[in-house]
């Protein structure tokens, strides 16, 4: 991000290594063994797992470029921040949108 604008000037792709996806099986292995196991025991019960909230100042990047764009962006909720990405758009870049959600939808990039 450009200090004094906050307008993106670099896109870096993130590596994939392998071993992101073997850690990814097996937590998905861990999760399924874990349900079954719950659903074994209790099955009149559902286990529902729910993160906290992310702290606001995690988006902050995305605050300011969606602002140096007269862009505004919520992110209290989940909700909100949808919205919000959902109708941020930049009439004079058409890759704005783009760029805001592969970077904190997708996690697969990084603005820098």
């Amino acid at each position: 991000m450009d200090s004094e604008t906050n307008d993106p000037i670099d896109v870096v792709t993130k590596e994939l290594k392998e071993t992101n996806s073997m850690v990814e099986e097996f937590m998905l292995l861990a999760n399924i063994t874990v349900a079954k196991k719950i659903y074994e025991v209790f099955p009149q019960f559902a286990c529902l797992r729910r993160h906290p909230s992310p702290p606001v100042s995690n988006f902050d990047p995305l605050i300011k470029a969606a602002e140096s764009k007269n862009i505004k962006i919520k992110v209290e909720t989940g909700k909100e921040l949808a919205d919000s990405l959902d109708n941020a758009h930049c009439p004079d870049n058409q890759y704005f949108n783009t760029m805001l959600r592969v970077n904190f939808d997708q996690k697969i990039v990084s603005l820098k």
